[in-house]
Formats: structure tokens, sequence, C-alpha cells
């Protein structure tokens, strides 16, 4: 293979892959700072760092050790998005419910980022870099057996400081916008994030054998919303769904309980 197409695979390898990955974990780590909790930052980037970890032992152990087949290499890649899924939305929802609360009560800076939600924004971090980051490895290492050298190193830097630069964007602009904005943003990105890889999953799952797959005719496959013509995939994003819209409800409830406490509180002050 030609340098220049050697550069131009490792360059888009790294960005392609890890742009998902460095996208979530900016918007949380911006999220968070903008909330005051350098607890959570920490937590984002610690478990960003493990995943990277992880993921280079993983790589390792799929390549030198087990010799999984690709369909076994489906099946965890399948199991990571539907567990990346699960955390995702949780996140997400936590997220906007706290939307009204940082309207009304000022009370985000010192309460609502607690020990259980850093651990869940970590868990995110780590599964959204884990995701891509030991396919990255393996894609590296198929690279290299044809190619290795300075063109694939001097890709691996490029596309290193195109994502610093993005990372850097996310934070600094991110930290600028208010409060409820980010939060929204943040958490729309993620449930999107949760109801791609929900489909992706699943689909992962048929084409390792794992799960049945039952076609249906003419139905969509739309790759960038992880919807595939499949019953199972549908179900699985129908659930999503339905999960969504109880959440809605559950946080527009919260938010009428958090405005009532705060006409209540307005009132006794006046008082």
């Amino acid at each position: 293979m030609a340098s220049g197409s050697v550069f131009l695979n490792s360059f888009g390898i790294l960005v392609r892959e890890g742009l998902e990955a460095l996208l979530i974990c900016t918007a949380l780590a911006a999220a968070a700072a903008k909330a005051g909790s350098h607890h959570s930052v920490r937590a984002i980037w610690q478990g960003a760092a493990a995943a990277i970890v992880v993921s280079i032992a993983t790589a390792i152990t799929v390549d030198r050790v087990l010799h999984l087949t690709e369909a076994d290499q489906e099946a965890i890649e399948g199991v990571t998005m539907l567990l990346a899924s699960a955390v995702l939305f949780y996140v997400s929802y936590w997220l906007l419910s706290k939307l009204q609360v940082a309207r009304w009560m000022g009370y985000l800076q010192d309460r609502t980022i607690n020990a259980d939600s850093r651990w869940a924004m970590g868990g995110v971090a780590f599964l959204a870099v884990y995701r891509e980051g030991a396919e990255t490895v393996l894609f590296y290492r198929a690279l290299a057996g044809i190619g290795a050298g300075f063109p694939m190193w001097s890709g691996i830097a490029a596309g290193a400081v195109v994502m610093i630069a993005i990372g850097a964007a996310v934070l600094r602009y991110g930290a600028r916008l208010p409060i409820r904005p980010l939060f929204t943003l943040t958490g729309l990105l993620l449930y999107y994030l949760a109801f791609v890889f929900a489909g992706r999953g699943v689909h992962e799952l048929q084409e390792a054998g794992w799960i049945s797959e039952t076609v249906l005719l003419n139905g969509p496959r739309i790759g960038s919303l992880g919807i595939y013509p499949t019953v199972e995939t549908m179900v699985a994003q129908l659930v999503l769904l339905g999960l969504a819209i109880v959440a809605g409800v559950v946080i527009l409830m919260g938010w009428k309980r958090a405005r009532a406490v705060v006409g209540t509180s307005t009132t006794v002050a006046q008082k």
C-alpha cells in the first residue's frame, strides 16, 4: 500500500472510531464542569482512560490468546453496545430530569451530582471509549501488517491532533452555555446514541447467531439511526421509546413538584 494511502487510512481509523466517544466524554465533562462537579469531571476522564487500557488488553487477548471467530467478536460488540445503550439512557434521563432543578432552585451545583451520578458518568465514558477502543486497536494491527512505519504513525498523530482540537472546542464553548441548554443538548445526544446502540447491538447479536432474525419485507434500513428491517431490532428500539415516554412523564411530574416547592418557599419567605 502506498504511503499516502496508509496515512489516510491511519488518520481515518482514529477520527472515525474515536469521534463519537470523544463527543460523549467532552459533552459530559462540559456539563459536569458547568455544574461545578469537579469530581464528576475526573470520573469521566478516569473512565475514558481505563477504557483505553482495557481496550488494548482486550484486543491483545482476542488477537493472540483467544483467537475468537468473527461471530464471537460481533457478539462481544453487541453485548457492549446494549450495555452502553442502557447506561446512556440512564444518564440522558438523569440530565434531563435536572433541568427544572437548575432553573427553579439553584440546586444543581452542590447536590444533584452525587456519588451515584459520578459512577454513572464514569461508566458512560468507559463504555463509550471501550466500545470503539478494542476495535480501533485491531484495525491498527491489521494496518501495521501492510504499512507500518512513519505513514501509519503520522496518521495517528494527525488524527490525535484533530480529536484534541474537537474536544477542546466542545469543552470551551460548552462551558459557556447556560446549564439548561447544555444539559438539554447533552441529554438528547446521549438518548440518540442509546437508541442507535440498541438497534445496532441487537443487530450484532443477530450476526453472531445469538438472537433470531425475523426479516420485515420492505422494512426500513437507516444505519445512522441503528434501524434494521428485522422485528427484533425494532422491538428493542420500541422498548427504548416506551421507556423514554415513561421517563418524560416522570420528569414532567418532577418539574411540577419542584415548581410547587419553589412557590411554597417564596410564599413563606414573603411572610
